[in-house]
């Protein structure tokens, strides 16, 4: 079986946020707190109850599995861009995260990278990281994540905290 390169499976921090997030979807890495990725059968580890164990792990899905969970349940889409040069300052990827819950053409921009990265997973992780901790803001201000959005509550957040 082919392995999957660790620099496009999300790290234990993200997992343990997606997991916080109502992340539920079949996978088949785990991770653990020390960053060590297993390779296991096709299952949603989130779902289990580990209560009484001693490690806490999490479903370790793919970046692009979070990217598609995020556009499926949220109508949030990244984009990842490369930048050429002469504009190529620090980097090379930068990204952009997108509402496309409305019916505009494109959606709305909700926020851009400050910076530009090395490569095209680092720029997916750190967007799906900002992305992440501004959910978990939300959804503790409402009910639930869905009435968040249809009130457009995260939009109003991205703007306030940008």
């Amino acid at each position: 079986m082919k392995t999957m390169k660790k620099s496009r499976i999300v790290t234990y921090d993200i997992a343990k946020l997606l997991s916080e997030k109502g992340f539920k979807e079949q996978v088949c890495n785990v991770i653990y707190p020390d960053g060590s990725i297993e390779n296991s059968p096709l299952k949603d580890y989130n779902s289990i109850d580990k209560s009484n164990d001693v490690i806490k792990y999490y479903s370790a899905p793919t970046l692009n599995e979070v990217a598609d969970w995020l556009m499926d349940k949220y109508n949030i889409f990244i984009e990842i861009d490369y930048i050429i040069k002469p504009y190529n300052f620090d980097g090379k990827f930068k990204y952009m995260v997108i509402d496309t819950s409305k019916d505009d053409f494109g959606g709305d921009i909700l926020f851009r990278a400050e910076n530009s990265f090395s490569t095209k997973e680092l720029a997916l992780k750190e967007a799906i990281k900002k992305v992440l901790n501004k959910l978990k803001t939300t959804i503790e201000e409402s009910v639930d994540m869905e009435t968040a959005i249809a009130n457009n509550f995260f939009k109003e957040l991205c703007e306030k905290n940008i």
